[in-house]
């Protein structure tokens, strides 16, 4: 019985893609999926859960390699994600910045970082409302510095509250899960970065950094020739 299942797949000719169909036979039995692709095939996003329905974890990577970047995020994915009606985990790596023409300008950018984090926080929120049932989403984000092999994870959960007043129903709470850049306050490109806990949406679970009271300082080669 197959339960958990893992596929690299990366095709010799770009577009060679594999036919998940070749894998009905474990739909019934299959529950965590976690597929990476060198492909733009955006439609697998409509095939997984009619051929997997029972999922309850699924992780996605696309995989650009002449660019280093995944697959532009559009919010008309939600409607193919909703199918997956068991799913408690969620792991995508769609791009937001490419469009923006809002690439890193350093190895340790930390204003883009936060910049990168708050698309991905309210990408989450709406998932999280058209799937209630999900628990956990996160984002690997490829290329986040100047090497292309380069990339970081934007994790959140997904909580049930009940609010204070008589008679209310249960509300879901998208909140972020403490990254290493997170934490305290740092100094970058001439100005502080605000990358305390209290000064970052989402609720962040966790705790600032011990030196959270002093600015760090971060300097890379690429900043010094800015300021040159």
């Amino acid at each position: 019985t197959l339960v958990e299942l893992t596929i690299e797949n990366s095709p010799k000719n770009l577009g060679a893609d594999l036919d998940l169909n070749l894998l009905r036979d474990a739909g019934q039995t299959l529950r965590v999926f976690n597929y990476e692709m060198r492909s733009h095939d955006d439609g697998i996003l409509e095939a997984i859960p009619q051929i997997f329905p029972h999922l309850k974890e699924l992780a996605l990577t696309w995989s650009r390699i002449t660019v280093g970047y995944s697959l532009r995020w559009k919010d008309s994915y939600i409607p193919s994600l909703t199918k997956n009606r068991n799913l408690v985990g969620l792991r995508l790596s769609s791009d937001f910045e490419e469009d923006l023409d809002d690439a890193v300008r350093s190895d340790e950018d930390y204003a883009w970082y936060i910049r990168c984090y708050k698309r991905r926080l309210e990408a989450t929120k709406k998932i999280s409302e058209a799937m209630p049932h999900l628990r956990k989403c996160s984002w690997l984000q490829l290329r986040v510095g100047q090497r292309i092999d380069s990339s970081m994870t934007h994790p959140f959960v997904v909580e049930e509250r009940v609010p204070n007043h008589q008679g209310a129903q249960l509300v879901l709470v998208v909140r972020g899960v403490k990254q290493y850049w997170m934490g305290a306050n740092v100094r970058s490109w001439g100005k502080t970065v605000k990358c305390k806990l209290e000064d970052l949406p989402g609720e962040i679970v966790g705790e600032n950094n011990q030196d959270a009271d002093e600015d760090l300082t971060h300097t890379s080669d690429e900043e010094d020739d800015f300021y040159d």
